[in-house]
């Protein structure tokens, strides 16, 4: 069977199965042959068996398709050997022997059952002995008895080597598998961002087009109508850059108690010139808070996202945003509320939009906002929790403990030595 192996780009090492008589898509989003790489149309090109062979024909993508350095301008032929170029991926026709689809294909193949322990029970403490060695991996114990796990078909074995190559092969896929699902959520975060941070280089580029043209012409008034649209798209770079540091940074907490007022009258102030701008009104109102545990930088980012978000949702020129803080029922949280009189949010997308680069405020937002805000809250043993119906209006209520437990931020935490368990080891 023939297959693609991707020998230069974002998906480097992958390997996609071309089964015989089935078309196969290339791009972005193909089930078949999927590729990550930006560069990439969605549908870039595709392949049709003729016979004994593979014809590619580019589905004019952006970037063009190249056999062995040639440009497909019609359908090309393709055999073992030839490499075909799609954006920046580079794949190589290969002849394989099994069905692969990539590096993640060998996690699909099932091992063999595991091997028996031996009836003797001297021999299956041993066994469970060189089993134990074998699952602690790294350890000097592992390294001792990697030679004779190595030396596969020695006669006579002794107990349990059969069995530890066993554990191994399972310890071996897990690692496999979790390196696959790691490198996988890294490129799904990079191209996201990335994405992001494409539309905000496109409106940069916009306002400062506009700009530059009004200052040829020496036009004040065109300058005034592209500048709003570098402030917008700075304030978004802002955003996008402060939220992923409090995304990675949460752990890292210095809580102190302390009034909360003086946190919130902060933000106000930072969102007074949009308000003014936009004719919102944004006020304050409940009780005031004088000994809330919390880190001060983290909340200070966590409250600005909502408050952001709701200035954005309010109607121009006669919306309202409130920031209302209080205590809950039972007196054991401190309860800081936004809200806002907007469109509101569907039910049907309300627990989604606090998944990381989930966003429902279109090209405006970078998505990490409200995943940022419940991560923080979370951190702070609190919760954040969102009210809505489409045509409403939105509320949000981040919930603080009252009385959080104080500790040492250097502090490491050791598990407490576990009692020795004599008869374990008795034969």
């Amino acid at each position: 069977m023939l297959a693609l192996e991707v020998i230069e780009g974002a998906d480097r090492g992958r390997r996609f199965p071309l089964p015989p008589g089935e078309p196969q898509l290339i791009g972005r989003s193909s089930e078949a042959i999927p590729l990550s790489d930006t560069s990439v149309s969605r549908r870039h090109a595709e392949l049709t068996p003729r016979d004994d062979t593979w014809l590619i024909r580019d589905l004019e993508s952006t970037n063009g398709t190249d056999v062995n350095g040639h440009e497909v301008a019609q359908l090309t032929g393709v055999s073992i050997g030839d490499v075909i170029r799609c954006g920046q991926t580079l794949l190589r026709v290969i002849e394989v022997d099994e069905l692969i689809a990539g590096p993640a294909a060998t996690l699909n193949r099932p091992l063999p059952p595991p091997p028996t322990l031996p009836d003797d029970p001297e021999a299956c403490r041993q066994a469970l002995d060189l089993v134990w060695r074998a699952a602690h991996r790294g350890t000097d114990e592992a390294i001792e008895i990697q030679p004779l796990l190595d030396a596969e078909g020695s006669q006579p074995e002794p107990p349990g080597v059969e069995l530890a190559r066993w554990v191994q092969q399972i310890l071996q896929k897990a690692d496999q598998a979790q390196n696959q699902d790691r490198l996988a959520a890294m490129g799904e975060t990079v191209a996201i961002v990335s994405h992001a941070v494409k539309n905000i280089l496109q409106g940069l580029q916009g306002g400062a087009g506009a700009i530059e043209l009004a200052l040829a012409k020496g036009d004040l008034d065109l300058a005034r109508q592209g500048w709003p649209i570098l402030a917008r798209n700075l304030d978004r770079i802002h955003d996008l850059t402060f939220n992923m540091l409090a995304w990675s940074r949460t752990h890292h907490l210095d809580i102190e108690p302390q009034p909360l007022q003086p946190l919130i009258d902060d933000i106000v102030e930072l969102q007074q010139p949009i308000c003014k701008t936009r004719r919102i009104t944004l006020s304050t109102r409940g009780e005031n808070l004088e000994a809330v545990p919390f880190d001060s930088g983290a909340i200070h980012q966590a409250l600005l996202n909502l408050v952001v978000n709701a200035i954005e949702a309010a109607p121009p020129r006669r919306g309202t945003v409130q920031i209302v803080t209080g205590r809950s029922d039972d007196m054991l949280d401190a309860v800081i509320t936004v809200i806002d009189d907007g469109p509101g949010i569907p039910v049907a997308v309300q627990e989604e939009i606090f998944e990381p680069f989930a966003s429902s405020r279109g090209q405006r937002g970078t998505g990490l906002g409200l995943a940022v805000t419940r991560r923080i809250a979370e951190a702070h043993g609190g919760s954040v929790a969102l009210r809505s119906a489409q045509g409403q209006g939105a509320t949000f209520e981040i919930r603080l403990p009252l009385h959080a437990a104080h500790e040492d931020p250097g502090k490491t935490d050791v598990p407490p030595l576990a009692e020795p368990d004599h008869q374990a080891f008795e034969p």
